[in-house]
């Protein structure tokens, strides 16, 4: 009996610990992803379209935490001339305005150019970013002005920075919108793309400290992050952390020809949660499910037959589309939804003609919103007539309302002027003979006292 308890007590304890490794390894999908703490403001913006797939908040003005590093990064390999192994020492003036998360670099201290970017752009260190900004512009002031003024360049119209590290200032602001258009320009810079993709980055040692591994925060790039956010197709950007802005991230998602922006301000996390993470997944993929790339016209389709003035061997050019037209639509849309039209420069042109000029756009509309617009390019050549060109020109010069007017000007005063000759040589000749007359009146009275 004794033995059968024991063998009952030890299976019995055998079964509960088995049921708890497999629940705790395998949690329920539905609770695993269950998102019960939204961040204040998200976004998912396609780069190829220019449209905002998703928003919440996206043109509220919020403060962009860390998510300010991305233009600080993108702006220094954009405007650093020199090459990127060149040593940088870092001077006192560089950080006497750091403050918050940085990597303890100290005056007179030697980086190359490229641990500097990598160290903001992976370990989000405060320091490097001003040292950055140092280098680049002389002082982190001037480095201030030339990343509002590239934020203008880009249309982000309602943002404004006040540092280059993100550590906040209740004067430095942005909009999601503005946001986009920032990750947007900087996901063209394929350098900093790379180094922002970088899960970790090893500072090699200097004179000063010893060797520095920086970890970067954006869970979606590390496979083998014990907390388990990996996505693949995700690269570079940034993530980070302020009290006033809260969690922030911003990532590229590459999914079957779309290029989708995820950014994320004011994420929450819940214990071990990264309740972020979890949202921006699931916006990527919901985003990725809904919408696709549908095909609207073909490449070197007509459109619309141009007239053609003083061509030598034709008069009319085929407009036609210079490449396939496609627009991210909803999967749903119905085909009614999708209208198009076409501009082009004017009704009729003159000759010569090359082929592949521009002469108009061709316009996608979905529910009544511009979605896609492709050129519409000539497609022939088309020779100049020199003789017809020169008459045409003088007939259309002698034609021009301005030209016309200026003709009956210059007639009418030509008239007006005969007309006042004639007039005054008319009272002159009247004045002549009229001198002519007394002079015989005078000569016949003369005559007649004469003979008396």
């Amino acid at each position: 009996m004794k033995h059968l308890k024991l063998l009952f007590a030890l299976s019995l304890i055998f079964t509960l610990i088995f049921s708890v490794t497999v629940f705790s390894d395998e949690p329920e999908a539905d609770e695993e992803d269950q998102i019960t703490l939204p961040s204040d403001y998200a976004c998912v913006y396609n780069v190829e379209s220019g449209d905002m797939l998703f928003e919440r908040g996206a043109n509220t003005v919020i403060y962009p935490g860390s998510l300010v590093k991305i233009m600080t990064c993108a702006l220094a390999l954009e405007n650093y001339n020199l090459p990127r192994d060149t040593v940088i020492t870092v001077t006192e003036t560089a950080l006497e305005d750091v403050k918050g998360s940085n990597m303890k670099l100290k005056p007179g201290e030697q980086l190359t150019f490229y641990d500097l970017v990598a160290s903001v752009a992976v370990g989000g260190a405060n320091d490097a970013a001003y040292v950055l900004a140092e280098t680049v512009a002389g002082t982190s002031d001037e480095f201030i002005k030339m990343m509002n003024e590239k934020a203008k360049s880009l249309g982000a119209v309602n943002t404004q920075f006040a540092n280059p590290s993100g550590f906040h200032s209740p004067r430095m602001y942005t909009t999601l919108s503005d946001l986009a258009l920032i990750c947007t320009w900087a996901n063209k810079n394929k350098e900093y793309m790379e180094i922002s993709s970088l899960i970790n980055y090893t500072v090699p040692k200097t004179d000063m400290s010893a060797e520095r591994t920086l970890t970067n925060a954006n869970l979606f790039l590390d496979p083998k992050h014990w907390l388990r956010h990996y996505k693949e197709g995700t690269s570079g950007m940034n993530a980070g952390m302020t009290n006033e802005a809260g969690y922030t991230l911003a990532t590229v998602y590459n999914n079957d020809g779309q290029t989708n922006i995820v950014i994320i301000v004011g994420g929450k996390v819940d214990s071990w949660d990264y309740q972020y993470f979890k949202e921006a997944a699931k916006l990527l993929d919901d985003t990725a499910q809904s919408f696709e790339y549908r095909k609207i016209v073909s490449r070197n389709e007509p459109v619309f037959d141009m007239k053609v003035l003083y061509g030598t061997d034709a008069d009319h050019v085929l407009l036609a589309t210079e490449s396939e037209v496609k627009a991210l639509l909803p999967k749903d849309a119905l085909d009614s939804d999708i209208t198009w039209d076409f501009t082009v420069v004017s009704e009729e042109c003159m000759a010569p003609v090359k082929k592949g000029t521009q002469m108009g756009s061709y316009n996608v509309y979905y529910k009544g919103e511009l979605v896609s617009t492709v050129p519409l390019v000539a497609q022939g050549n088309i020779k100049r007539d020199g003789f017809s060109y020169l008459a045409g020109q003088i007939k259309s010069f002698f034609a021009h309302e301005t030209v016309k007017s200026a003709i009956f000007l210059a007639l009418s005063v030509i008239f007006l002027t005969v007309v006042i000759t004639l007039i005054r040589y008319y009272y002159r000749r009247l004045a002549e003979l009229e001198r002519e007359r007394e002079l015989r009146r005078q000569k016949l009275s003369r005559a007649r006292r004469t003979l008396k």
